[in-house]
């Protein structure tokens, strides 16, 4: 998941934060497809009206020649059009296929290679992100190009060819092991998260959270990372962030209101600044307190208006940077027993 990036580090911070998740409802989008690596079971695709990770309905195809249409709400799949297979539909290594989705209110259109395969009614027709997708079952290494997207969301024009890196609208990023560490990528203007598989195991209510977190490479304003918690799976998270230059933030994302800055990005002499410094973080929850140490040093606690429960994971912001590289190490969550 991503999301536009939180505020800028202690020095600079603005008054209002810089993220939130755009909606599209209606939208015509075409974009070529290619898998290149791994299981030709996975399924890849366009994946819309998107209102947190597990809500959202995609258009996909597998490398075995099946599409479908299938509706993810609160992590429960439903298929609106089951999977089902296309002679039209290019298989093989390098194939190409073009997949384009036509959504008008509670009207979807889904077509392969110009030929439409699905017409169907989308009953809760709620706007949200318009993104691409890709989905791995028992195997991974999966690599899938997309490419020569065209299409319109209201008055803004899709046409992106990726020719140009520095210049392409859509984020990039992703996650791998590097020397036994959890690796989190991002490109640049991007806020983007992991949590432990499978989803949703990490939603917890009273509970300590501790990792070690280092910024392994990016340079630029506005890079922070951290740790997530009290997901409720619609972009509704709190976030406590490390910024580079030694300081730390609170903030709370909601759906709805936006981001709220809980407490401003502050210089703390406990955190260690700059690229290559390990950063231990614990935070505690019972009920609506919130302890928080760093490297060992306790900053004491919060009172928040809520009780805080949900999934946790790990979050890195790049702001302007590219190439930003976080790596996190000794993840260890425990939930409290009444």
């Amino acid at each position: 998941p991503s999301a536009p990036p939180p505020p800028a580090s202690p020095e600079e911070a603005p008054e209002q934060p810089r993220f939130g998740a755009s909606a599209s409802d209606d939208f015509d989008m075409a974009v070529d497809v290619q898998q290149v690596a791994g299981d030709p079971t996975a399924e890849y695709g366009i994946r819309f009206r998107q209102s947190g990770p597990g809500d959202y309905l995609l258009f996909s195809i597998s490398g075995t020649g099946y599409y479908r249409l299938v509706r993810v709400h609160k992590e429960q799949y439903e298929q609106l059009v089951p999977w089902t297979f296309d002679g039209r539909i290019k298989t093989g290594p390098g194939a190409v296929n073009r997949l384009r989705v036509v959504a008008r209110g509670a009207d979807i259109v889904g077509s392969i290679n110009g030929n439409e395969v699905v017409r169907v009614k989308d009953e809760i027709d709620v706007g949200g992100q318009l993104t691409l997708g890709l989905q791995t079952y028992d195997a991974g290494g999966v690599a899938v190009r997309f490419d020569n997207i065209e299409g319109r969301v209201g008055e803004l024009d899709l046409r992106e060819d990726f020719s140009d890196p520095a210049r392409a609208r859509w984020s990039s990023g992703g996650a791998q092991i590097a020397d036994g560490q959890y690796e989190i990528i991002a490109g640049a203007g991007i806020q983007t998260w992991q949590q432990p598989l499978p989803t949703g195991s990490s939603r917890v209510s009273d509970f300590s959270l501790e990792v070690d977190a280092m910024l392994a490479n990016g340079e630029g304003d506005g890079i922070a990372y951290g740790v997530m918690f009290g997901d409720g799976g619609s972009f509704d998270f709190y976030s406590l962030l490390i910024f580079p230059e030694g300081g730390l933030a609170l903030l709370r994302q909601d759906p709805v209101a936006g981001s709220q800055i809980l407490v401003p990005p502050v210089l703390v002499e406990a955190v260690k600044p700059g690229t290559g410094q390990t950063n231990t973080i614990r935070i505690e929850v019972t009920g609506n307190l919130l302890s928080v140490a760093v490297n060992g040093n306790d900053l004491g606690q919060l009172e928040l208006e809520e009780d805080i429960q949900g999934m946790v994971g790990l979050i890195v912001s790049s702001g302007t940077a590219n190439d930003v590289r976080v790596r996190f190490d000794n993840f260890r969550l425990e939930e409290k027993t009444p």
